[in-house]
């Protein structure tokens, strides 16, 4: 702004040829942008979603190399520990020659909508890397209420009520597996006979800070066995910090 005003004071041909040197300046002191890569990417973002007997969804990315040189992938890596990346992709490619990464996401307990990110670095100006989207929409088996249970350090130990119900298909067996922590209990009630159940949790003491995980297997003969997490949580008491 305050380049404007010190140029309005200028005559009208001396203001334009200001304007002018203050553009060029300008346009000179921007940042260039980095040159588009030589790999030409059919799609960088796939989407998929998994059907209730799925246990893994497989992603094929395809591209080019548009550029004039051979480029050659020297490494792949993923954002989760979910997905595995084929890494027969890592080889050179001469210039108009096809390839595919296959990528394999593996559900497990994974509900909701999953984004992952995947990663190929080129010997493109020393190092270029390509990131990819990976997207899975993955089919809830079942439904906790509450989402977990809690104690703070001034309440006395009790036993806590979680409510599991199956969204499957048909219907299912459920085991729960106590905590690997010690002294915690879990015992399964039934509701509604291979859908509903309650979890009645207790832990050995309320003092701690800490998210205890508790194991839940389910058996149905459409999608397979699949093990979800529920949570127990220990928390000190707010009034007591």
């Amino acid at each position: 702004m305050r380049i404007f005003q010190f140029l309005l004071k200028w005559p009208a041909s001396h203001f334009f040829a200001g304007i002018g040197m203050w553009l060029a300046i300008s346009v000179s002191a921007a940042p260039e942008l980095p040159a588009p890569g030589a790999l030409r990417w059919d799609a960088e973002k796939l989407e998929q979603r998994a059907a209730w007997a799925d246990q893994e969804l497989v992603y094929q990315y395809q591209f080019t190399n548009s550029g004039r040189r051979p480029v050659t992938l020297r490494e792949v890596a993923t954002s989760c520990g979910c997905t595995e990346l084929d890494r027969a992709v890592l080889k050179t490619y001469r210039p108009g020659e096809r390839g595919t990464l296959t990528a394999k996401y593996r559900i497990g307990g994974r509900t909701g909508r999953r984004i992952e990110t995947l990663m190929l670095e080129s010997d493109e100006d020393g190092g270029r890397v390509y990131k990819l989207l990976l997207v899975a929409d993955l089919p809830e088996l079942a439904k906790l209420q509450p989402a977990f249970v809690h104690w703070n350090s001034s309440e006395k130990v009790s036993t806590k009520i979680m409510r599991v119900d199956w969204q499957g298909p048909g219907t299912a067996e459920l085991s729960a597996s106590a905590p690997e922590e010690k002294g915690w209990r879990v015992e399964t009630r039934v509701i509604v006979s291979g859908r509903s159940w309650e979890l009645l949790v207790t832990p050995p003491t309320t003092e701690g800070d800490m998210i205890v995980p508790i194991p839940l297997r389910f058996r149905n003969p459409q999608t397979g066995e699949r093990e979800l997490r529920a949570n127990a949580m220990l928390q000190p008491d707010p009034s007591r910090r």
